[in-house]
């Protein structure tokens, strides 16, 4: 009744004010409601692939040149999120943290990924110059063990220290990791260099990793990396084939796998929430609107 009561200028200024308003609200609640569906769709497709049976991918060299000839599309298609399992040994002593803050249980932490290298199979160097000098095969070839650069999880700012983590320790023991493997960063879109001459790292950087490491396969480390994920959902991890779950290093479900892997800016809820309030609020305006006219 207050609306009906305007008139003049009152009137042609709450008009033009709610039909504006009521398109605005209306052109972002459509676009968040667009994005929803998009990261709703994307997840799905995501978790399908994660429910297919888990393989071994244990990369011995010659199945680890595919993957470093790998190109971008057939990763996409047969190997995005599909859950693989490794057989190596972890290096607990050469550890890489690179600050990450996450959503634990709804609230955001401060903290750190934690990398370290999974020694699964063998690698070398091959030296032409001393091929070119007529060496026997055994001096031009040097063989070493190679690694694949392995994501473990996620550990709060509090745990920075190993001794909060003593039952991290190395052992001869063979482990099983079950994850998924992750196409490497864009070096090209760090802002921060790390500063491997003492041991600190903003990025992460496969290449510079692997020669950290002084890994002979760091060539290859370019590219793809392993993550692990709690595709079973045990909330935790095991250490040298230990019964004992330990929640330390929180590791990502494939829910938040498939998050991490698309990175986007808000969960697909702030979406929704935007989409039912900025919606109610256009439908108001144009309400106001048609009042108005």
């Amino acid at each position: 009744l207050a609306l009906r009561r305007l008139r003049g200028n009152n009137k042609r200024l709450v008009n033009y004010g709610a039909f504006h308003f009521g398109l605005l609200t209306g052109f972002v609640a459509y676009w968040n409601y667009r994005i929803k569906i998009k990261k709703e769709f994307l997840l799905s497709a995501g978790l399908y692939k994660f429910a297919h049976p888990i393989t071994n991918m244990t990369p011995w060299k010659t199945t680890y040149l595919t993957w470093y000839r790998m190109p971008a599309q057939e990763y996409l298609v047969y190997h995005q999120f599909r859950p693989y399992y490794v057989v190596g040994q972890i290096d607990y002593t050469k550890e890489i943290l690179l600050p990450k803050a996450r959503y634990i249980n709804g609230k955001k932490h401060m903290g750190y990924d934690v990398i370290n290298p999974l020694y699964c199979y063998d690698g070398g160097r091959i030296y032409m110059e001393k091929i070119a000098m007529g060496k026997d095969a055994s001096e031009a070839i040097q063989q070493d063990r190679a690694a694949l650069i392995l994501h473990r999880g996620w550990i709060p700012y509090e745990m920075k220290n190993k001794k909060t983590r003593p039952w991290e320790t190395n052992s001869h023991q063979l482990v099983k990791v079950t994850g998924v493997f992750r196409p490497a960063p864009n070096i090209h879109n760090y802002t921060k260099p790390n500063n491997p001459n003492n041991n600190e790292w903003h990025n992460l950087a496969m290449e510079d990793i692997a020669r950290f490491w002084g890994l002979p396969n760091f060539n290859e480390m370019k590219f793809y990396y392993f993550q692990q994920v709690d595709v079973q959902h045990k909330g935790g991890s095991t250490v040298n084939n230990s019964s004992t779950v330990y929640r330390w290093p929180y590791i990502l479900n494939p829910e938040d796998t498939v998050r991490d892997e698309h990175n986007w800016w808000c969960h697909e809820r702030i979406n929704k929430f935007l989409f039912y309030t900025l919606g109610s609020a256009s439908a108001f305006s144009l309400g106001v609107f048609y009042l108005t006219w």
